[in-house]
């Protein structure tokens, strides 16, 4: 058995791996084990490992499907048997003395824990020799929270004695900043540590590493779930009253430094993409007791609470002065007023004289659009066009989120015109090309706002502007069916005049996140109302669609599983061409994502797209209720597919991973779909159900139709009513 057990997940390295492996081999203390983890690394990583394993049989090497550092870790730790454990990122190195330091200091001091300083940039410099006297901490965890000794929040620069750390795990839920919560975690453990004042260790800053990305969804997600693993291990734990109070400003500070902070230090251009994704998790953190601004500064509470109650362009905004005229004693007298104000002033009265704008005496109803593959309001639109008093009307805009970054993932700014442009159906533009900024909804004399999805909504289009004009109305997209905090945005839900819900069990969910919400009304999803007129054509053979989800890189949707049976589903479809027609339908950003997430080289990617199109067809934007209609089974990984296939009354394989948590919806029909956590499973259903065709959930699966459509009217004709409702509240029908 070994001494030190030395870990190291290795991914996507290759340039680094054989110094980073070198470094180990030249160790002077030589009672060790390497137990290198391959996390499925697309590159020459694998062979590099192979042919260091044959060099020096110390090394060990684990290999398995790309699942995350914090999987491979685990892995590693598990297969661990040395007596002490040290972790190596694969492209740092370690100093020739480090494991000879290391370990002399942990076993001369009896401790839980050694540590060392480190050096770090894109070049390692030479080592120095320097002469210092360890320091010894006894209450280590009190000390590392109260002290702050120069210790690293990191795990790679450290000695631990593995009796105390062999059952903790890397938390696989979380991907950035993981190893933190490992660290907190086990120094709570720890009753001795020590410092050793000599850099023994090289951590190499590189562009293309995990931690050194600029701002993203998966790093602001990240570092909040962090922050929210910290309050749950402690929020019972024994500690001092000083302990205890910096370790809650910790937490609070880390929560709204990510929220609100980073965005605009790092992107203060796109403010409200960011703040649309981060508000909602501040709001929910707050409400049950996790985030607690009273632990922020003074002036950072105050910003807090703007950002929470949607004023957070008070400071972060530059805002030009207007003037306000009162009058004084009967003489007239112009103020210079910030908006803000301004706004707050008359908005309780805007609110009681509440005017509806029209044009040529006619409402214009304006359907708010980003993407057009999430179109799914034709039905309301056609109800409102046959009404002499309305005219309906299609407004384009941009957002950061959908257009940015997503040129090529199906859904830009210019496939929204041509989309609405194919189908003959007005549109204007609601965002200005030349200035690169929103236009306001008054300017285009909008008195009806239909919005398309809850987030990234620019200030200009937001509820609480629009509403001092418009009737505010919010449809979703799709089904919601996930149990996650981050399905309902209090700043946008709460200020809508009327929030229309797919079902009763949304608006349960819904009431329960939000406190005393009173705007919501159960309608049913209006794309399902083609289900009501489609008609089902004759078929020579079975269609099948395979639909893979796009959220690689989203730890809170925890969908895609196209990593471990993307490749397996081709080969299967290859297999029976000639039995079944296949359409491949991905989600629109599928494709980016692949090549974002490095799941695929851009021509590993074409070339599987030109496998489907060679066997079936390539299904991608458009209105798909039909193909659905039209078909005969369908594969996928997407949930609100789930719902949407359902009245179409065949089969569904739905593909998952583990660890998924469904809302009540969801439990209510989700049974009756075939279930697979595995290809093998999947192909064992798919081959009864299609090729024998034993469907034998087929009975349950028809009886849970009534769960997400009516049968017996629209939901077109449901929000048609309401709008009508509340218009004529105001006197204005």
């Amino acid at each position: 058995m070994p001494k030190i057990s030395i870990i190291i997940p290795v991914y996507k390295v290759e340039a680094y791996l054989p110094a980073c492996l070198d470094s180990v081999l030249a160790q002077t203390f030589t009672d060790w084990e390497a137990i290198c983890v391959n996390d499925g690394s697309p590159d020459n990583c694998g062979a590099i490992l192979a042919e260091y394993a044959k060099k020096d049989n110390r090394i060990k090497v684990i290999n398995q499907e790309n699942q995350g550092v914090s999987v491979a870790r685990n892995k590693a730790m598990e297969n661990a048997t040395g007596e002490y454990i040290c972790f190596l990122d694969s492209d740092d190195e370690l100093a020739p003395i480090f494991l000879e330091k290391i370990y002399q200091a942990i076993t001369d001091t009896n401790s839980d824990m050694v540590w060392c300083d480190f050096q770090q940039g894109e070049v390692k410099q030479p080592w120095q020799e320097q002469n210092a006297d360890v320091k010894v901490y006894t209450n280590a965890f009190d000390k590392f929270i109260e002290e702050k000794p120069n210790m690293g929040a990191v795990i790679w620069n450290k000695l631990y004695r593995r009796e105390q750390i062999q059952a903790l795990k890397f938390p696989v839920d979380i991907s950035v900043s993981e190893d933190l919560v490992f660290l907190y975690e086990s120094m709570y453990r720890f009753k001795i540590a020590t410092h050793i004042p000599q850099e023994l260790y090289f951590y190499r800053k590189r562009l293309g590493s995990a931690m050194n990305h600029g701002l993203s969804e998966r790093l602001i997600r990240g570092n909040i779930k962090t922050a929210v693993a910290f309050e749950s291990f402690f929020r019972d734990k024994d500690l001092s009253p000083k302990t205890r109070r910096i370790l809650n400003q910790k937490i609070a500070k880390r929560m709204f430094k990510f929220a609100v902070l980073e965005p605009k230090r790092k992107d203060k251009a796109n403010l409200d993409k960011w703040y649309a994704l981060t508000r909602p998790q501040l709001e929910k953190l707050k409400r049950i007791g996790v985030y607690q601004p009273k632990y922020l500064s003074l002036k950072n509470q105050f910003k807090s609470w703007l950002f929470l109650q949607n004023w957070d362009w008070l400071f972060y905004r530059k805002l030009k002065v207007q003037k306000l005229q009162i009058k004084v004693l009967g003489i007239s007298v112009s103020l210079k007023i910030k908006p803000w104000v301004l706004n707050l002033l008359q908005k309780n009265k805007e609110k009681r004289t509440r005017i509806i704008l029209r044009k040529n005496n006619k409402i214009r109803v304006g359907f708010l659009v980003t993407e057009c593959s999430k179109w799914g309001y034709q039905s309301v639109y056609d109800l409102f066009k046959e009404n002499k008093d309305f005219e309906p009307i299609i407004l384009i805009t941009k957002t950061f989120i959908e257009h940015k970054e997503r040129e090529n993932c199906g859904h830009s700014f210019q496939d929204c015109c041509d989309f609405f442009k194919k189908k003959g159906m007005p549109f204007e533009l609601a965002y200005d090309l030349n200035k690169k900024s929103p236009i306001p909804l008054n300017q285009l004399d909008i008195g009806i706002v239909f919005y398309q999805q809850p987030w990234d909504v620019a200030k200009e289009h937001h509820p609480y502007d629009v509403s001092k004009y418009a009737l505010t109305c919010y449809i979703s997209y799709g089904f919601s069916l996930l149990n996650s905090d981050f399905m309902y945005s209090e700043g946008f839900d709460r200020w809508l005049d009327i929030n229309f819900l797919m079902s009763s069990a949304n608006l349960e969910e819904i009431k329960e996140k939000i406190d005393d919400i009173k705007n919501c009304v159960v309608v049913g999803s209006p794309k399902l109302d083609y289900y009501h007129y489609l008609t089902e054509n004759k078929r020579n053979k079975p269609v099948i669609i395979y639909a893979p989800h796009h959220s690689f890189d989203l730890d809170w949707l925890n969908l895609a599983t196209f990593k471990k049976n993307g490749k397996e589903i081709l080969e299967l479809a290859q297999k029976y061409q000639d039995q079944i027609d296949w359409v491949f339908k991905p989600h629109p950003r599928f494709k980016f994502s692949l090549l974002k997430n490095n799941i695929m080289t851009e021509e590993e990617v074409e070339k599987y797209y030109a496998c489907w199109e060679k066997i079936g067809k390539i299904y991608e934007k458009g209105d798909y209720i039909e193909l659905f209609k039209n078909s005969d089974g369908l594969i996928t990984d997407c949930c609100s597919f789930l719902a949407e296939y359902l009245p179409s009354k065949h089969p569904v394989f739905h593909l998952i991973n583990e660890g998924c948590s469904w809302n009540k919806l969801a439990k209510a029909f989700i049974g009756s779909s075939y279930t697979a956590l595995t290809f093998e499973q999947f192909e064992k259903d798919f081959n009864q159900v299609i090729l024998n065709k034993d469907d034998y959930k087929k009975e349950e699966r028809l009886s849970k139709i009534p769960v997400v459509l009516d049968e017996t009217t629209t939901a077109a004709s449901k929000i048609y009513q309401e709008v009508k409702t509340f218009l004529k509240e105001l006197d204005l029908t």
